[in-house]
């Protein structure tokens, strides 16, 4: 029921968000790395549906597959617009998603019998490892030299 619940919740939001980046401005530059986020649902999905089904691929994992890829790719393509937004916050929206597709591609590897799957899938994790603690090391140092936190003015002083 949950499973169907998520589809459906996909399928409804998924348009709107998309629609959302094609006919309103861009996001301020402190959001922009939320966009990641969109790679959360196909992975999540084909996560449960692994857990559903057994550990089967089916139909329904490919297509799942398939929509995963899909937004992987629109997150590389949108590398250079991460690279020019100041770090922050918003960065921290990469967390989640990555580490659902690590799953995602750790699940795959099992299911699929790869040859020196055990190999590629502990790769995986420790480039996602990796990656994290340069994000958690950065924010560290945004903090330290008060830069994480973006800067707005308190409202009693905007007002005088």
């Amino acid at each position: 029921m949950l499973f169907g619940l998520g589809i459906t919740s996909f399928v409804v939001l998924a348009p709107i968000v998309t629609l959302r980046l094609y006919v309103v401005p861009s996001l301020p530059p402190p959001l922009l790395p939320t966009i990641a986020i969109e790679l959360a649902p196909p992975v999540v999905a084909g996560d449960s549906w692994f857990a559903i089904n057994g550990g089967k691929v089916d139909t329904a994992e490919a297509v799942l597959a398939g929509l995963a890829l899909l937004m992987l790719l629109v997150q590389l393509r949108l590398i250079p617009l991460y690279t020019r937004a100041t770090f922050g916050p918003g960065f921290w929206a990469f967390l989640f998603p990555f580490a659902a597709a690590v799953t995602y591609g750790v699940h795959w590897l099992a299911a699929e019998h790869v040859r020196s799957g055990t190999a590629l899938a502990y790769t995986l994790v420790s480039v996602l490892t990796t990656g994290f603690a340069l994000l958690a090391a950065r924010t560290v140092t945004g903090l330290i030299h008060g830069t994480f936190l973006p800067r707005v003015p308190a409202a009693d002083q905007a007002l005088g």
